[in-house]
């Protein structure tokens, strides 16, 4: 009884009319509202039907009724009434103790007053707008755990790929997808937990993944006593404007790098320009002081120069366009009645346009004239003199001219030490510019190392003695074959030698040692260490290592780094202990790098120092009785070659140093040959249509063609293709690694100053190959079908025998001799690069063909002749490379 009382004074306090229907519609509870709104004056309503209470009244909408009644919640409205408000019906079942459904009616009087109607439209205005905004707009439930979305528009769907239902319900961190560490979401998080207002951008993504930029503004919603209810976020895609601002920022930074690049290449006072294709020059920039750029552009270059300097520019022009190379040149030019150099550099800088680059140099030849007067002068006018007086004063000391008092003997040896020093300090100064300006000469031959260490330590013990210290050898060989110029071997020992004595102790040893070592720098630094090449006659085997111990100081840790550079002095105070010029061991770097060989110090402070040098050790190559014609010496040659099938063989010499030129062709007359002279390639190739030749000598630096140009067209032309190349050129060292792995197969490369016994070797060698019969070759391959192929592209050059893997290949090696092993790379038993170490090691190495479906990389290449893969090789290129690889050994 209490409770219903408490359920009639519910219903009495609520603002609608209420009514509880049994499940025949029959009243049960009604509110004091309800009776009155819908007329019921009877005090009987309770048990009976609203039609029986109300028969002339308001009626009920039948249908909401019935549907109610089976558990279906109904909201109907009236039409408006006069006063302008409109009758809003809400039915809800209820279930009775009994299991049957009831109905709970609710009536409600909505204003429909004109300012109630502007409230609503307006209310409609906002919906749609945030229906139609482009913009992401979503309402999040600050109340609930992990605050999940509640609402999102069109807009947040059209943006991110999701569809409403996919997603109420989650919180937003889903866009963020795997980047979660970026900084702007710890400023997130921070407003959301302090109910605070933000605006950030983020990486975003949709659901198909892709990347979007987010610009988001979150603010809080709170309800009337100000406590926070919902968070409502709005994100727009600023992608487009992301990716405008990025390329305005390239745009911006290739200005300010074009603004930089233009005042760097203002301020530089070189001529620059572009020629182009029809010999106009564009994009002047004028040289500081001299050339005005504004009457040069557009101008055909015969208008800007002389015609002998435009014409020299528009040949290295058409080289630097062919080769790809930058072509380097100078001339004289006659500007203001001053007589200028130019040294000009054209780059390739288009398909058919070149960068020009002048510089002027008329002040660095100056100073080179100024230099090379000044060495003339010191080798001419200063030692000449200065090695009378040292004679002079040798053969006072000597007692030549008598006996001399005690004090005049003291001043007589301290000016002849003097002379001796300063006489040391010229040959140094000029040693050094002779290794700067590349005119120093070395004249290798092969020569036991052991008495040549022996004799130097001889010639520097009085030296030492000055210092008491005594020299001990210490040889582990008693014999070490090594290619060197005696001289200046003997002068890098003699310098070693004297920096022990100097800085040895009173009274100590210094040790000399002599070794066999295969040192750990020479796989990091040999390959390319930019030594140049002396040429041998015989096969290096391993380093023989030479080193000078002392006992001294030590070198400080500072001062290492520079030991070997120019006027570099541990100690450099006016009251160092030691004297000298500090260009003693770089010029004993420069004179063991030319040697093919490596000097370096192992040192600690307080204990010692221990400089040494290593050299490549050699032994001549054995000629086994089975050999074919292709000896490395004359002597061999000439044994085995009678004379009657070398003289008159034609030899054609292309070099464009006349002089050069001569005495080439001096040499080879001498042994019996006839010769032709071209000076450039040109004319090289008009020789060479005019009649065959037994072999051919290059220049690489000619005029016009380059020498490595005119060999890659000799090699593409039938008539030319076996030819014998030598190459004798400064740059011969430089030519061969340009060339490597493409297989030409030059018989010889010689620098010069030009060996004639090493010339006479190369000749011979080439001329050879129509005196032997045909080279064998050793194909190295387990495709069957492939090498008899191989067997009829080469049957008439060559003969072909096969082994299927590598170890029928070693045996086969073994036994015969071969002038070249085609190798496959995939064997039944291995890689065929398993055989390179193996044919390396063999007295007189065979050129190697990689021939295979396989690419190799650039270390391969540089270990073998040739390499062709097998998909992109025609017969004919395949038959080109073999016949030229034989052509040096058959």
């Amino acid at each position: 009884m209490k409770n219903l009382q408490r359920f009639e004074s519910f219903l009495e306090s609520m603002p609608a009319a209420v009514a509880l229907f049994d499940c025949q519609m029959r009243y049960l509870l009604a509110s004091r509202r309800w009776l009155d709104e819908l007329g019921i004056e009877t005090d009987h309503w309770v048990g009976r039907s609203h039609r029986e209470c109300c028969p002339q009244g308001i009626a009920l909408n039948p249908d909401y009724l019935e549907r109610s009644l089976a558990g279906t919640s109904e909201i109907w409205t009236e039409e408006l009434t006069p006063d302008g408000t409109t009758i809003e019906w809400e039915s809800q079942p209820w279930i009775a103790e009994t299991g049957d459904i009831g109905g709970i009616i609710v009536k409600r009087q909505i204003d429909r007053t004109p300012w109630a109607k502007h409230i609503e439209n307006r209310l409609h205005l906002l919906e749609r707008a945030i229906a139609a905004s482009p913009d992401g707009i979503v309402i999040s439930d600050a109340n609930a755990p992990d605050c999940p979305l509640i609402y999102v528009n069109p807009g947040f769907e059209n943006i991110t790929g999701y569809t409403a239902s996919e997603i109420i319900g989650l919180n937003c961190r889903f866009l963020q997808g795997e980047d979660k560490q970026q900084p702007e979401l710890e400023q997130l998080r921070n407003a959301v937990r302090t109910g605070q207002e933000c605006c950030l951008t983020l990486r975003n993504y949709r659901r198909d993944g892709s990347l979007f930029w987010n610009e988001l503004r979150i603010a809080p919603v709170r309800d009337e006593g100000g406590n926070l209810t919902h968070f409502i976020g709005v994100q727009r895609d600023i992608t487009e404007r992301k990716r405008a601002e990025e390329l305005e920022r390239q745009s911006q930074a290739l200005r300010h790098s074009e603004i930089k690049n233009r005042a760097l290449i203002n301020a530089i006072p070189d001529l620059i320009f572009r020629l182009e294709e029809n010999r106009r020059l564009v994009d002047v920039k004028a040289e500081k002081n001299r050339h005005n750029a504004s009457e040069s552009l557009a101008q055909p270059i015969e208008e800007v120069f002389p015609v002998e300097v435009a014409q020299k520019y528009l040949e290295k022009a058409a080289q630097a366009l062919q080769t790809g190379e930058i072509q380097i040149f100078e001339y004289e030019l006659c500007l203001y009645g001053n007589l200028c150099n130019y040294e000009a550099r054209v780059v390739v800088d288009g398909l058919q346009e070149v960068l020009v680059i002048v510089r002027d140099i008329t002040e660095r030849k100056k100073v080179e004239r100024l230099k090379n007067e000044f060495v003339s002068i010191v080798s001419h006018e200063l030692r000449t003199p200065l090695t009378s007086v040292r004679g002079a004063l040798s053969l006072i000391t000597g007692g030549v001219v008598g006996a001399i008092p005690p004090e005049a003997q003291a001043m007589v040896d301290i000016a002849y030490k003097n002379s001796e020093r300063l006489i040391l300090l010229i040959n140094d100064i000029l040693d050094i510019e002779k290794i700067e300006s590349g005119k120093m000469n070395f004249h290798c031959i092969l020569m036991d190392l052991v008495p040549l260490v022996e004799q130097t330590i001889v010639s520097n013990r009085t030296y030492a003695e000055q210092f008491g210290v005594k020299f001990v050898l210490e040889s582990e060989v008693d014999q070490a074959r090594v290619n060197v110029d005696r001289d200046r071997l003997m002068q890098v020992l003699t310098n070693l030698l004297s920096n022990a004595a100097k800085f040895s102790p009173e009274n100590s040893t210094a040790i000399v040692k002599i070794e066999r070592v295969y040192p750990q720098w020479l796989q990091s630094e040999a390959s390319d260490s930019g030594h140049s090449s002396i040429q041998c006659v015989a096969t290096p085997l391993q380093y023989v290592r030479i080193s000078v111990c002392d006992r001294g100081p030590g070198i400080p840790e500072s001062f290492r780094s520079q030991i070997f550079q120019k006027f570099a002095q541990a100690d450099t105070s006016d009251t160092r202990r030691q004297t000298g010029t500090g260009l003693g061991l770089s010029i004993c770097k420069a004179i063991v790098e030319r040697l093919n060989g490596y000097i370096n110090f192992d040192t600690q402070e307080n204990v010692g120092t221990t400089f040494y040098v290593d050299l490549p050790e050699y032994a001549l190559t054995p000629v086994a009785a089975t050999q074919s014609l292709a000896s490395n010496t004359p002597e061999e040659l000439r044994k085995r070659l009678k004379q009657s099938q070398l003289k008159n063989q034609p030899i054609l010499i292309c070099e464009d140093d006349p002089d050069i030129a001569q005495l080439l062709g001096m040499m080879l007359q001498q042994d019996g040959f006839s010769t032709d002279i071209a000076y450039n390639a040109a004319e090289a190739k008009t020789l060479l249509a005019q009649k065959p030749y037994a072999a051919m000598t290059i220049d690489l630096s000619l005029p016009g063609q380059s020498g490595i140009s005119l060999i890659r067209e000799l090699r593409e032309q039938e008539q030319t293709r076996s030819l014998p190349l030598i190459v004798v050129s400064a740059t011969a060292q430089q030519g061969r690694e340009q060339l490597q792995g493409f297989g030409f197969a030059i018989v010889d490369w010689l620098n010069k100053p030009i060996d004639r016994d090493l010339l006479a070797t190369a000749i011979r060698q080439a001329v050879t190959r129509q005196a032997v019969n045909k080279p064998q070759i050793l194909h190295v391959e387990d495709d069957l079908d492939l090498t008899r192929v191989i067997v009829a592209i080469v049957q008439d050059s060559a003969e072909l025998d096969k082994a299927v893997n590598l170890q029928e290949a070693r045996q086969k090696l073994a036994q015969n001799d071969y002038a070249l092993v085609i190798l496959d790379l995939s064997l039944p038993d291995g890689s065929g690069l398993e055989l390179l170490p193996y044919l390396n090691e063999l007295a007189c190495p065979i050129p190697v063909l990689i021939f295979s479906a396989k690419e190799v990389n650039q270390e391969t290449t540089h270990q073998v002749a040739a390499v062709l893969v097998k998909s992109r090789t025609s017969n004919q290129q395949l038959l080109d490379t073999i016949n030229s690889l034989i052509a040096c050994q058959s």
